[in-house]
């Protein structure tokens, strides 16, 4: 990419951080135009790893990582709830609907899919999703693709509500599990698998809870952002990578919005697998 170019993304990523921070009570709306305009600034075009780094210090430098991964959460949640609402209140066919009316299904398709191959998840695994949201797709997924029993997390309330109900519409109630309580007081001894969403935080404190727990063998699966994805997603902090390197098994690529990190209990042997998500 010509440096011209790359100086009229970071002009947009200005722009755009201008108009979000002169902004202090962006409604629905104005919050989607925000998140689609960021996916848009970053996700159309094609970076190598050099400019991605220019671009991801140019973010830091002016404090606009914060800000975005603000916006972008609530862009996120506002879309998954939305589209649990299409889906339960025109009760529509789940896989019609997603194809044609969630615009973010096929990155979860791939990503749910090479998650599954790292960790080996099966029928026998029990599983639990950590910060499910209101439209719990992973689960639905993992369940759907593997047949485990899956339980979900949601702290906040109305998000656990409203992924209730689109269980209860799938006719998934007995298979998957909504609880609506803060992580850090689950029990976590008896689930094979975890899986923590990359927006569930604090991440230190759930790792560190949930590795107490867990038994040898037990996988965790938590997901992070490199590069430009920080501009989505927090990046995880390097004292977390370095206290469980030793126990990593696997990790997802680099070429989507998010990547994601397999953990084996009191296995030892660091892997260098890598699949695309």
């Amino acid at each position: 990419m010509a440096s011209n170019e790359l100086d009229l993304v970071k002009n947009s990523l200005k722009n755009l951080h201008s108009l979000i921070n002169n902004n202090d009570s962006m409604n629905d709306l104005e919050i989607k135009k925000a998140g689609q305009t960021l996916q848009k600034i970053l996700l159309t075009k094609i970076f190598n790893i050099r400019e991605q780094q220019e671009l991801t210090i140019f973010m830091k430098r002016n404090n606009m990582l914060l800000l975005f991964q603000q916006i972008f959460e609530k862009f996120e949640t506002n879309l998954e709830a939305d589209f649990a609402r299409l889906l339960i209140n025109k009760n529509k066919d789940i896989k019609k609907t997603l194809i044609s009316d969630y615009p973010i299904y096929y990155r979860y398709i791939i990503s749910l899919k090479n998650e599954i191959k790292l960790a080996k998840i099966n029928s026998k695994d029990k599983v639990l999703f950590v910060g499910s949201g209101p439209f719990p797709i992973t689960a639905i997924l993992i369940h759907e693709l593997t047949h485990s029993q899956v339980d979900c997390v949601e702290i906040n309330k109305n998000s656990a509500k409203l992924s209730k109900k689109v269980i209860d519409h799938l006719n998934h109630s007995n298979s998957i599990n909504i609880i609506n309580k803060d992580a850090l007081t689950i029990d976590y001894s008896d689930y094979t698998v975890i899986v923590i969403a990359i927006l569930a935080k604090p991440q230190d404190k759930l790792l560190e809870a949930i590795w107490k727990q867990i038994s040898k063998g037990s996988r965790i699966i938590y997901r992070t952002a490199d590069l430009i994805r920080q501009a989505f997603y927090e990046k995880t902090k390097a004292n977390i990578l370095k206290k469980y390197r030793p126990f990593e098994k696997g990790r997802i690529g680099d070429k989507r919005t998010i990547s994601s990190i397999l953990l084996v209990k009191n296995n030892k042997m660091a892997g260098s697998k890598k699949i695309l998500t």
